[in-house]
């Protein structure tokens, strides 16, 4: 899948791609921390949305961003 993207892509993804996946796991937490208290006082469909979006990818980034970790700790071993 990766191989179709352009080379600046590839570059831009191994040089950044845990450190992105890091900071976009802590800013879900983040929304997650400021906004969770929020959706029993105020009845905003968006807040609620926004919440619930943080709430299912928060879990999914933190283990892609551990996968990724633990592979180039493994290829940087070997």
């Amino acid at each position: 899948m990766l191989k179709n993207l352009p080379e600046e892509v590839l570059n831009l993804w191994n040089n950044w791609g845990i450190r992105g996946m890091v900071l976009l796991s802590l800013l879900l937490q983040t929304i997650l921390i400021i906004c969770g208290p929020l959706r029993k006082t105020i009845a905003r469909v968006w807040i609620r949305i926004l919440v619930w979006s943080a709430y299912l990818s928060a879990d999914m980034v933190a283990t892609v961003a551990l996968g990724n970790l633990a592979r180039s700790q493994g290829d940087s071993s070997g």
